[in-house]
């Protein structure tokens, strides 16, 4: 006889354990799958930086809600997620200077706590800042990063304590669909009869989603990310996390290493298939991102790499996430094609999806990340 369940999610990403936590707090029987174990996938190795620099005003309230969820961390899920507060700067050339004082200007308004910086007050804030090119920054002193693998153990373990059963190292071979609703999963490990799944399987979310007969508008890409020592001790203040469009992103690590992204998709990231593609970066990659990064700050002149990682992004046609009701089977929900955005957002997105599930509706602002926006509409003329 086939397990049952109020609702199963299928991933145990930071965004599937955020999801399974908000339901199983809420009193639903859940299960939590994954082929793998917990923060197995990108998950795992995200430099998880936490910021809310969003030219979206719907982002950027996401982005603040995630952000309180994890300066609270304890109280609001439990366990520690080893959030450590940097700051975060993003740096901009001459021609996007206007469009930062509008953005900085849009989340001030949403309380944001963001200032704008002219090269000589980020020169102050960074004193080993080369300025040359800088028109401008914007700084927000409560950003900073957290450990992406203890923050999601410690959802997986409060949906743990609400009831949720957890199954590591189980994959899901169909989502069954009867008269156009969900009405339960095979698995490796046997049946769970539930009305409701949400997908939250990351890059194989795409895969996952033409069980039921649909496909969602994802594809795959690699991106790399280089370890470049810091010097020790250094005679500079501590680093901010830092990002600079087109170029690269940057963000304290240890004391005697950062983390160091390239934002030059087109140069250094490629789509590839979620399971196979090489893990591993080479070390001519990881010295181009340190010297990327060292015209910016002078600390890093001549600092090594210290290998690096490669890991995947799920994208979306328009970069942001897919969130919500898959209205074409009744009982789907999303949560993937993340872009890159995903575990920050994590701690709204599971509240947002366990809102739609138990009550229809939800107060965060997702319905510009609704699962069917890119369906195509009829042109004015046409029956529809």
């Amino acid at each position: 006889m086939a397990r049952t369940a109020d609702a199963v999610v299928i991933g145990a990403g930071s965004t599937g354990a955020s999801v399974a936590f908000h339901l199983a707090a809420r009193g639903l029987r859940v299960a939590l799958v994954d082929r793998g174990a917990i923060a197995g996938g990108p998950t795992g190795v995200s430099p998880a930086i936490l910021r809310q620099n969003y030219a979206d005003p719907a982002l950027a309230r996401l982005a603040r809600e995630g952000l309180r969820t994890f300066q609270r961390w304890t109280e609001e899920v439990g366990g520690d997620c080893r959030f450590v507060q940097t700051g975060f700067v993003t740096g901009v050339a001459a021609p996007d200077l206007e469009q930062l004082r509008a953005t900085v200007a849009l989340q001030r308004s949403l309380g944001i706590a963001i200032e704008l910086l002219t090269p000589a007050e980020f020169g102050e804030l960074q004193p080993d800042a080369v300025l040359e090119g800088l028109a401008g920054a914007a700084y927000e002193p409560g950003a900073g990063y957290c450990d992406p693998g203890a923050a999601t153990a410690a959802l997986v373990a409060a949906a743990a304590r609400h009831g949720a059963e957890v199954m590591q190292g189980v994959a899901v071979h169909d989502i069954r669909v009867h008269a156009g609703r969900v009405v339960g999963i095979e698995t490796s490990d046997g049946a769970i009869d539930t009305p409701v799944v949400v997908n939250a399987a990351g890059p194989w979310a795409s895969r996952l989603a033409r069980a039921t007969g649909t496909e969602l508008p994802i594809k795959v890409t690699r991106h790399c990310v280089a370890r470049v020592s810091l010097p020790r001790p250094s005679r500079w203040p501590a680093l901010v996390a830092y990002a600079e469009r087109g170029r690269f992103y940057l963000r304290p690590a240890t004391d005697a290493y950062c983390l160091v992204g390239s934002l030059d998709h087109a140069v250094d990231s490629r789509e590839v298939q979620p399971d196979d593609y090489p893990r591993d970066v080479d070390d001519a990659v990881v010295a181009r991102f340190a010297a990327r990064a060292a015209l910016r700050f002078r600390r890093l002149d001549g600092a090594t790499g210290r290998g690096g990682f490669a890991s995947v992004f799920d994208d979306t046609p328009d970069g942001n996430p897919l969130v919500g009701a898959d209205h074409r089977v009744e009982g789907s929900f999303v949560a993937a094609g993340l872009s890159g955005h995903g575990f920050k957002l994590c701690p709204v997105f599971g509240r947002g999806i366990a809102d739609l599930i138990t009550l229809g509706k939800t107060e965060l602002p997702l319905d510009g990340l609704a699962v069917n926006r890119f369906e195509a509409r009829p042109r004015a003329g046409q029956p529809g």
